[in-house]
């Protein structure tokens, strides 16, 4: 008898297991959020910080028909930057910059800066800096 009831419990373990991970198991699977082109656009502009590292990736974070500012390649990295109020039209867009200060984490500037989607990439075409940063 005590076999028999040990074996039930141990097929309500599987069952149980089983069920748990039918339910669970769907959660954990790669991931259904698609990012918008607005979040691909704040991508973009968040990221050139951290593009600041190689002249190559410098360059390559903004369009072909806007040459990065090799000179200025160090003072992007100075400052995080936030985007807001992105509008897209077609292959380009703009966006609302606020260059952060990275003592105080608090906008020192806010400036326009606009971007190019080329080959599906949104790249920089214009992202001035604040013209006398503190």
């Amino acid at each position: 008898m005590q076999k028999r009831a040990m074996r039930n419990i141990s097929r309500t373990h599987r069952a149980l297991a089983l069920l748990t991970a039918f339910v669970l198991l769907p959660g954990c699977g790669p991931s259904e959020y698609q990012p918008s082109e607005e979040d691909r656009v704040v991508e973009a502009i968040s990221g050139i910080a951290d593009a600041t590292a190689t002249e190559e990736s410098f360059q390559a974070a903004f369009a072909t028909s806007s040459p990065a500012p090799e000179d200025q390649r160090l003072t992007y990295n100075e400052f995080s930057y936030d985007a807001s109020n992105v509008v897209i039209t077609g292959e380009t867009a703009t966006a609302t910059v606020d260059v952060i200060s990275p003592f105080t984490d608090e906008s020192i500037a806010q400036v326009e800066w606009t971007c190019q989607r080329e080959g599906g990439v949104w790249k920089l075409h214009t992202a001035p800096l604040p013209e006398s940063p503190p």
